[in-house]
């Protein structure tokens, strides 16, 4: 007994040395958070002492731009800015080489890792930033990832370059926002925002009046997704809605297309032009028109899809577009590749493949489609009237799903898609119950 209690003693002892043996623990390490800036003038002053972390003019005040400035330098996250209520009008002339201390809000490519910019309004009605025509809003670098939510971007101007809006050669999402009044002019793209990068759009609104020789509302040369939002009356002499490039990527998700206009004279795709690979699901492409000059007319009021691009639509509705002053075969031109279920405004519109199965057929009514107002949620939306067709035409064997194949659960404006099959064609789905179930975004 003795001789085991001192062989427990040895290894007691032994563990023990081991124990002290160990290096300390160290203590964790505290994670970087972002920096936040808040605005608190509408006037536009830059930074006195950029890189210092501290938002502030020579007066002591945080404009918008001097907390831009200061947010190109923050490292680690990144920087959240705060924007107040209120008009925020550029006023700085672009000049030299046109950096962040005048022309356009620049956000600039990071010293290194991948910091975050976040600039934050206070809803689209109450936050504007007003470019007043003395340089597109806002340009965002190669290599910047950035969102922007709760905001206005108007009054840009940019001439015979892309994007009088917003340029994007970074990683950028639009969130709860609104796009208006932008112009590019000729050959320019992209009147209210022009993609060279990665592009989401989401909950916003792009229009009314952005314009530009291409893409009125968005022009696309890299990777664009629009989900959940509505592209209106924007005017281009093609593609006054959007236009995607050649090799390019449009995804458009639970979206409204509406009211664009291609220039009345030789002008077309008011909707969509198309030379890259668009995939578009659920969603609605109505009323918008095409070389509108009283003579024989060709042009797509809705979707123009070039002969190098591909245009796939799921349970999507492409109705109601002319040109000519008339509706005959003027929701598109080109192929369209029919998957799911899909309606258009007349039984001969283009050329409609359906491979994997797809369906398509003729919308019953015009009439039974709403014109474009709020319906609720974040944006506008073309309604579905009682006895449409469209209604529970959705694919009966998938249902509708996005571009994950996974089943949208609400339509665009964040009301709960009908848990059978049987969805609703388009980006509008119809609740005969005056209770309309929402899921808040």
């Amino acid at each position: 007994m003795r001789m085991l209690k001192k062989v427990l003693s040895i290894l007691i002892l032994c563990v023990a040395l081991v124990v002290l043996a160990l290096p300390a623990a160290r203590p964790a390490l505290a994670t970087p958070s972002s920096v936040t800036f808040t605005v608190n003038s509408t006037l536009d002053q830059v930074d006195n002492n950029v890189g210092d972390g501290i938002c502030a003019t020579l007066s002591g005040t945080c404009t918008l731009r001097a907390a831009i400035m200061e947010a190109d330098k923050a490292s680690g996250p990144g920087a959240t800015i705060i924007v107040p209520p209120g008009i925020y009008t550029l006023t700085i002339f672009a000049a030299g080489a046109d950096g962040p201390e005048n022309g356009d809000l620049n956000l600039t490519a990071p010293a290194s890792g991948d910091p975050l910019i976040s600039i934050v309004g206070a809803g689209a009605a109450n936050t504007i930033i007003d470019a007043n025509q003395i340089d597109r809003v806002l340009h965002v670098d190669a290599g910047r990832t950035a969102v922007i939510s709760g905001l206005t971007l108007r009054g840009g101007f940019v001439s015979e370059i892309n994007g009088g809006g917003i340029a994007n050669f970074g990683t950028l999402t639009v969130d709860h926002s609104s796009v208006s009044g932008n112009q590019a002019t000729a050959p320019g793209e992209g009147g209210g925002l022009s993609n060279e990068g990665q592009l989401t759009v989401v909950d916003s609104t792009i229009g009314p009046d952005n314009s530009a020789h291409g893409g009125g509302g968005l022009a696309n040369l890299n990777t664009l997704t629009l989900d959940r939002s509505t592209v209106y009356g924007n005017s281009a002499l093609s593609g006054a809605g959007i236009v995607n490039g050649g090799g390019t990527n449009l995804t458009v998700i639970n979206s409204t297309l509406s009211q664009n206009t291609a220039d009345t004279t030789g002008g077309n795709g008011g909707a969509i032009e198309n030379d890259g690979t668009a995939n578009v699901y659920n969603s609605t492409i109505v009323f918008n028109s095409a070389d509108t000059d009283p003579n024989t007319s060709t042009a797509a009021g809705g979707v123009l899809s070039g002969s190098s691009g591909t245009f796939n639509i799921r349970n999507t509705l492409v109705a109601g577009n002319y040109h000519d002053n008339s509706f005959d075969a003027a929701d598109c031109t080109g192929t369209v590749n029919s998957y799911g279920r899909n309606l258009f405004g007349t039984l001969s519109p283009c050329t409609v493949d359906t491979p994997a199965g797809g369906n398509w057929n003729a919308i019953n009514s015009l009439f039974l489609i709403g014109p474009l107002q709020d319906n609720g949620g974040p944006t506008w939306t073309n309604a579905l009237l009682p006895g449409s067709n469209a209604i529970d035409w959705g694919d009966p064997v998938q249902g509708c799903v996005d571009n994950n194949s996974i089943l949208i659960a609400t339509d665009q404006r964040g009301f709960l898609r009908s848990a059978d099959p049987g969805c609703d064609v388009g980006a509008f789905e119809y609740w005969l119950s005056t209770y309309l179930p929402t899921i808040t975004r």
